[in-house]
């Protein structure tokens, strides 16, 4: 077995890998970042499709994320940022209604006068609570019923939870909720995306590491990590020994714990993050689903949450001028809608989209069935710390930054906030 040493490893190729290793290496460390899928970004990483590379699953970029943008701006992609402004609709019953303004609220037939009145009370709740960490341990479903009612609870919040957060609503916390519910609150309608696309991002924070004399391996699985030293498998079959005094962890906890040598030394908190999975299909047709980019469907129930017309954002998002939509399912790994095939799930799917445009048909679709999508934030949801209790171990990940939600925004912050903790132990 081949030994080679590094200052620095990173397990994770990943926004939150790619910006940690990106920072390292800019600050005079030899950093070498593993990989296991063919594709760097994770979540964002993107495939080929018709000679064009697409997303993943869905992505925007909001007003209010700085990091985002500032990686943007170094890797010469900003001035190019298609900017739109955009609505949030809820579909109940054929019917869209936006809530992206607050005087969307009034014209939301849903809810009763009543219970619209509450709601514009609950909106700038949200909108003007800064710190909602008092709230960590106080269950979401019992303080929006003490807020807008129990019909609004049962009606919008307790599917919403369902399709949205892939957790029932007296699990959510609503410190975690609160957060989320301002953030949409302070940024509302303003969404971008990068026209050259988002694997162009990807790819010159990549080109950067290794500019500065890092390096990186895909198709690289470690199958055992321990003190200052990882054990991989390269795409060639053959292991390899990397050692190095720092190792940054951007995997989901669960992996981290089922590889690591000696994981009952590991930070506790580790051990009580659970990650929801999720479908997610890409497809691309000449059927107009809804001219909205993001559409939430809540009455009556689909097999999906909502749909992403990713062309109403990227006009251009398609390789031939077709529209590209995102249709998410959160499901565990052992429903029958995860095991099912992917051409089941097509078929499954297109019976539901079908019932709000008869004669829908796909021109391409592609499934992704990921099984680490995003934390379940339930109650008493705690961070791990960023240098861990175990030696040389750091972490790195959305899973880190609760009350933030899953983004890449979130992502890129959590790995530069990783770096500058190495570069300051150093």
């Amino acid at each position: 077995m081949t030994e080679e040493r590094y200052d620095a490893l990173l397990l994770g190729g990943g926004p939150a890998g790619l910006a940690a290793a990106e920072r390292l290496a800019s600050g005079g460390m030899r950093v070498l970042l593993l990989e296991r899928e063919a594709e760097l970004g994770g979540l964002a990483r993107s495939f080929r499709q018709d000679g064009k590379w697409i997303p993943m699953t869905y992505h925007h970029v909001m007003g209010i994320d700085t990091v985002t943008h500032a990686f943007l701006k170094r890797f010469g992609m900003w001035d190019s940022m298609i900017w739109r402004r955009i609505k949030v609709v809820f579909w109940f019953h054929g019917r869209p209604y936006p809530l992206t303004q607050p005087w969307h609220i009034f014209t939301f037939r849903p809810l009763t006068p009543i219970e619209r009145l509450r709601f514009v009370r609950f909106g700038l709740t949200c909108y003007l609570r800064r710190d909602w960490h008092a709230l960590d341990a106080v269950r979401c479903d019992e303080w929006i019923e003490r807020m807008i009612g129990r019909r609004a609870r049962e009606a919008i919040f307790e599917p919403l939870a369902e399709m949205e957060f892939g957790t029932p609503l007296s699990a959510v916390s609503t410190g975690w909720l609160g957060s989320r519910l301002h953030e949409s609150a302070r940024n509302r309608d303003r969404y971008g995306y990068p026209s050259a696309d988002l694997k162009t991002l990807i790819d010159r924070i990549a080109a950067a590491i290794e500019g500065k004399g890092g390096q990186i391996m895909t198709e690289t699985a470690a199958v055992r990590v321990g003190r200052e030293t990882v054990e991989a498998v390269g795409p060639d079959g053959a292991r390899r020994l990397f050692i190095a005094p720092r190792i940054v962890s951007a995997v989901p906890p669960e992996i981290l714990l089922r590889i690591h040598e000696e994981p009952d030394r590991l930070d506790p908190e580790l051990a009580t993050i659970r990650y929801r999975p999720l479908i997610c299909m890409c497809f691309g047709s000449r059927h107009l689903i809804s001219p909205h980019y993001w559409n939430v469907f809540m009455a009556p129930p689909l097999r999906f949450g909502g749909i992403f017309n990713h062309t109403a954002l990227h006009p251009e998002g398609g390789a031939s001028g077709e529209y590209v939509y995102y249709l998410f399912s959160y499901a565990d790994e052992d429903s029958p809608l995860y095991r099912a095939s992917d051409e089941d799930l097509a078929e499954t799917y297109l019976e539901d989209i079908r019932t709000m445009r008869p004669g829908f048909e796909y021109l391409w679709h592609r499934i992704f069935k990921i099984p680490y999508s995003t934390p379940r934030y339930g109650l008493g949801y705690r961070n791990p710390p960023v240098v861990s209790r175990y030696p040389g171990l750091y972490h790195a990940g959305v899973y880190r930054r609760y009350p933030c939600t899953r983004t890449m925004h979130t992502a890129l912050l959590s790995g530069c906030e990783t770096a500058e903790a190495v570069l300051k132990r150093r």
